[in-house]
Formats: C-alpha cells, sequence, structure tokens
C-alpha cells in the first residue's frame, strides 16, 4: 500500500500490479537470478568481505520463515534452495563491511519492506538502532 501522498489512482494501480500473478512470476524468475551476478562479482573482486571498510551497512532482510511474499502474497514461500541463497547472498552483503548487520524484520516480504507500513517502520527503525549502535 503506498502512502496517503500519493493520489489515489497511482494506490490504486499499485495494488493491481501487485496483485498480478505474471508480476509476482516476473519477481520470483528475476530474484532466481541474484546469484549468477553475485557470482561475477565475486569473481571480479567487487564483493570481498570488508571491502568498504567499517562503513556502516545494514542489510534488511524479509523473513525467510514467510519467502518472499510474506504479507502480500502469503502463498509464495520459495523454493528452499533459491531461499538459502538469498540467505547467504544477505550474509555476504552485511559482511562486505567491518560495521555490517543484517536484519530480519519478522512477516515481511520483499515488496512489504516498503510498501506495507508496519513493515516498512520496522525496516527505517532497524536502520536508525544499527547506526545509534555504531556511533555510541
Amino acid at each position: 500500500m503506498l502512502g496517503p501522498h500519493f493520489p489515489a489512482h497511482l494506490q490504486q494501480q499499485f495494488l493491481d500490479e501487485q496483485s498480478n500473478l505474471h508480476s509476482m512470476s516476473a519477481m520470483i524468475a528475476e530474484h532466481g537470478s541474484q546469484r549468477p551476478s553475485m557470482e561475477y562479482m565475486l569473481s571480479m573482486n567487487l564483493m570481498k568481505p570488508g571491502i568498504l571498510g567499517d562503513r556502516p551497512v545494514t542489510v534488511v532482510n524479509r523473513d525467510p520463515a514467510k519467502g518472499a511474499g510474506g504479507r502480500l502474497y502469503p502463498n509464495a514461500k520459495g523454493d528452499p534452495t533459491r531461499e538459502k541463497q538469498h540467505e547467504e547472498f544477505q550474509q555476504e552483503l552485511a559482511a562486505l563491511s567491518t560495521n555490517g548487520k543484517k536484519i530480519v524484520v519478522e512477516g515481511a516480504g520483499h515488496g512489504s519492506l516498503l510498501f506495507v507500513q508496519q513493515d516498512a517502520l520496522a525496516t527505517a527503525q532497524a536502520i536508525i538502532q544499527n547506526l545509534a549502535t555504531l556511533r555510541s
């Protein structure tokens, strides 16, 4: 759901696109291609652990128990092999910084991290909390 500052027709368009099964299939297909992209970056030495130094990095992750769909698509659990790869990828992203941290938003899926109010708030709070911890 988009915030109230978006015009009603854009809110409806967003809802229509989110409920389209073709869009969901495309999203799942896209996420399946993450691993080869990451392996390419690893081969180019672009994703070495600690390459970002001590810059704060917060990787906000969807709930692995809920799968890619989370609250928006509760039946989109995903392939267990891809779920494991996704988790490994998220850990590797956090490891790019010596101050990297992976945070899981319980119940959230990919889209709901930004578009479901409670998950978007949890995402923002996790980032702020991680930065506050690093600064103290």
